[in-house]
C-alpha cells in the first residue's frame, strides 16, 4: 500500500497549485484516520482524544 510513481507527479503539481512543498497521501480510510490521528496527537501534545461520530 505503497504510493506508486504517480504520486511524485501529482505532489509537484499540487505543490505548483497550492504553494505547499510536502503532501501525504494515503489510500485507504484506515491510513487517513491514522494519520489525523497522529496530527492530533503531535499539534495538541496530548496522547488521548475524543472522535465525535455524526
Amino acid at each position: 500500500m505503497l504510493p506508486t510513481a504517480d504520486a511524485i507527479i501529482v505532489s509537484a503539481e499540487l505543490a505548483r497549485r497550492f504553494g505547499l512543498l510536502l503532501w501525504q497521501f494515503t489510500v485507504s480510510a484506515t491510513d487517513a484516520n491514522r494519520h489525523v490521528i497522529r496530527y492530533a496527537r503531535m499539534i495538541t501534545g496530548r496522547s488521548k482524544f475524543i472522535v465525535i461520530d455524526r
